[in-house]
């Protein structure tokens, strides 16, 4: 039986205060105990101390592993703000580190 993993290198998430807009960049989005991304589920993944972004106002996801992934959506919570920021994957474009069944990385705006 071959096995495969899915694994999210990073999300580098973007934001605004005032005129500066700051950077806060994840870990890695996989968790070891249990099958990531798979269809149909919804996983949650916490970061503690990240820089606060202000409003948030993109995202970029990498893949990592040998896996494609496609994900609907992506909802991120800070601890400093009031509304999660949601970022949806309406071109349904595949993660991938190989070419031929996606891209690398994905750039998402709100």
């Amino acid at each position: 039986k071959q096995w495969y993993q899915r694994r999210v290198r990073g999300l580098r998430i973007s934001g605004k205060i005032g005129k500066k807009n700051p950077t806060a960049m994840t870990g890695y989005l996989f968790d070891p105990r249990r099958n990531n991304f798979e269809k149909g589920r919804q996983d949650t993944f916490v970061f503690q101390g990240l820089t606060d972004v202000g409003r948030i106002k993109c995202i970029e996801i990498t893949a990592d592993g040998d896996d494609k992934w496609l994900f609907e959506m992506i909802e991120v919570h800070s601890q400093d703000r009031r509304h999660p920021a949601y970022f949806r994957n309406e071109q349904e474009v595949w993660l991938s580190t190989d070419p031929r069944e996606g891209v690398s990385t994905l750039k998402l705006c709100s």
